[in-house]
């Protein structure tokens, strides 16, 4: 569509043509080179040693270690990729139900086999941030004329406060180059429609298809910003929209016909297939924006008084979730572009969708300084469109604020997205109305210019991470390093690990991971089905030998001497066809190895790093 009232405004007509780079044009590769120096220095502090040092916390990065191993094991035996019984044997686990980025995991396959699967997990997340921020800026170069004004947009969204505080450990969030680029492809459809209907469909559906891949989440946040866009767009051309829908139609059926025959299968599987789970994954109305995240800052920001470190201390959620600060500044930086510039439609656009999406991102009920509102549902916040000049399309966006709220809420599947992590194209919204800003403002002359820059350095300096950025070591035991001792497991039989996997600690799974996946292990830090209510859970499934090997870890009483908890231990060692245990460093690990000891009737023997008991035989 139009971004303004009658045409497309001809300074963004002369870009409209797309991304065609002339012969010598070094703009996107030099754009792409200072993300990527950008995002090595901004996790430094795990690049000093990738063999030692994660780039995050402890847990989730274990479990995508995991992934990235599991993929290319499974290509080279011929498994299916999308299940595995190397995990939470003999039941095993739908990966589809978790985040398994399955295509990443391909990608960084000579990384991670040639040299370990924590460097392969460090370069995923940096080159996250610098790919995401580039595919931005690709977007945001046919929207405005200087290169600067698209760079200051492009850092914006990659290197946002939603990128950092998710780069602690979901790398399935960050890895978010694709968006920009459906977006891209969805302006070639819905308003430039210069190129055949068929190819353009084509290229959505296999960018879709990729982001699928890559993490279904995403893909359905872009989905749903995408639908919130256009139903904008066409609130404020609707004559224009209308005109163009004869020609877009066709694109976009071709994306969704091709799309939903690739995925089909896929999605049988993770619908349909074995170990697929009911219910949420989270509880609601707990991952969610709270209303001051937007102006007070979490502890992933460098400028963060201890006053207001207080207040989002008490937020909902994890401070993984807390990414939705923008500051003051950017916002005053952000209401100056809207009001100025009202006029441009792309300000227009941008400001409203965005706007839309954040209140979005508040989930069910609104929280305040941590503090649960359930007498005020969230799309109450959107009636405060009604106020806004009768030149904005108000009705529809209280309408289409309160239909995705509440399908965001009822709808199967759908209420599993957790609202918070909608802020990321929130942040491309953003990175937009910064490009306008810049843009203009390298046609002001000198002295204005020079202003200008003052204040978007005063606007982006808060949202700074705290540096240096917050990494972890994870040490294998030479027990597990390639040509340890591991190889006298016999490949592919059952091993039990302690510390047994479970939310607060996932050593196991790296461990395991860096064997090239040697063994399968009766334990897991994946989703996997449980009993009702819940209907998933995200820990190894209960059991005698788990209650008791956690029992050890957090100092309770382990049932050591009874002979009935001996018994029902080895009645599921030998369930689970477990031929060999070992015990890592852990907590109490003089303890887990005496219950062991005890159980197995024999001391086990010490080799490289942890004891070990082989050939164990509980049967009868």
């Amino acid at each position: 569509m139009s971004t303004s009232d009658t045409a497309v405004p001809g300074r963004v007509a002369r870009v409209a043509g797309g991304l065609r780079l002339r012969a010598g044009d070094l703009v996107a590769p030099g754009a792409l080179l200072v993300y990527v120096v950008l995002a090595f220095a901004a996790f430094a502090s795990a690049w000093r040693d990738p063999f030692t040092y994660g780039i995050g916390v402890r847990g989730d990065p274990q479990q995508f270690m995991w992934f990235l191993r599991w993929f290319p094991y499974a290509a080279a035996h011929g498994s299916n990729p999308f299940f595995t019984d190397f995990a939470d044997y003999p039941a095993g686990v739908n990966l589809l139900w978790n985040t398994s980025m399955p295509l990443v995991g391909f990608l960084l396959w000579p990384i991670t086999t040639g040299l370990s699967p924590l460097v392969a997990y460090d370069l995923m997340e940096t080159l996250a941030l610098a790919l995401s921020a580039w595919t931005a800026f690709l977007l945001l170069r046919r929207l405005v004329i200087s290169p600067l004004a698209a760079g200051a947009g492009g850092l914006l969204y990659g290197f946002s406060p939603y990128m950092f505080a998710q780069s602690l450990g979901h790398p399935h969030l960050t890895v978010a180059f694709l968006p920009p680029l459906m977006l891209l492809l969805l302006d070639e459809i819905v308003r430039v429609q210069r190129r055949p209907a068929i190819w353009l469909g084509a290229a959505l559906a296999a960018t879709a298809v990729a982001q699928f891949l890559i993490s279904e989440e995403v893909l359905v946040v872009t989905g749903l910003t995408a639908g919130v866009v256009l139903v904008v767009a066409a609130a404020l051309w609707p004559h224009e929209a209308l005109a163009r829908t004869s020609r877009a139609v066709p694109a976009l059926l071709v994306a969704g016909g091709l799309f939903a025959v690739v995925v089909a299968w896929p999605v049988w599987f993770q619908l349909r297939g074995p170990q697929r789970i009911t219910g949420t994954a989270h509880e609601p109305n707990v991952y969610v924006n709270d209303l001051l995240g937007f102006w007070v800052p979490s502890e992933i920001q460098w400028l963060a008084p201890a006053r207001l470190l207080r207040v989002s201390a008490r937020f909902s959620g994890n401070s993984s979730e807390w990414n939705s600060y923008i500051g003051v500044p950017l916002t005053l930086l952000l209401g100056f572009t809207i009001i100025r510039w009202w006029r441009d439609g792309w300000v227009r656009l941008a400001a409203l969708s965005g706007a839309v999406v954040a209140i979005l991102s508040l989930g069910i009920t609104l929280h305040v300084a941590g503090s649960v509102k359930p007498w005020l549902p969230v799309f109450a916040v959107g009636l405060a469109f009604l106020l806004l000049p009768r030149s904005v399309p108000a009705r529809v966006l209280v309408l289409l604020t309160f239909g995705a709220w509440l399908a965001l809420w009822k709808l199967p599947l759908l209420n599993s997205l957790l609202p918070s992590r909608l802020m990321l194209l929130v942040y491309l919204m953003a990175g937009l109305l910064v490009a306008v800003f810049v843009d203009r403002a390298l046609g002001l002359g000198r002295r204005r210019l020079a202003l200008a820059g003052a204040a978007l350095a005063v606007a982006l300096a808060p949202l700074v991470p705290r540096l240096p950025y917050l990494s972890t070591p994870f040490h294998e035991p030479a027990f597990f390093a390639a040509g340890g001792e591991a190889t006298r497991v016999p490949a592919g039989s059952v091993a039990l690990i302690a510390p047994v996997t479970t939310w607060d600690d996932v050593d196991a799974m790296y461990w395991q991971a860096s064997t090239g996946m040697r063994f399968r292990m009766p334990e897991g830090y994946l989703f996997v089905p449980a009993p009702p209510p819940a209907g998933n859970q995200l820990n190894s499934p209960p059991g005698a030998t788990v209650n008791a090997l956690e029992a050890v870890r957090y100092d309770r009483p382990t049932g050591m001497g009874d002979p009935e908890v001996k018994r029902s231990i080895r009645a599921e060692l030998a369930r689970m066809h477990v031929g060999t245990v070992i015990v890592g460093p852990m907590v109490n690990r003089d303890e887990a190895v005496a219950l062991l000891t005890w159980v197995l009737d024999r001391p086990p023997e010490e080799s490289g790093g942890v004891s070990v008991w082989w050939d164990v035989n509980t049967a009868g």
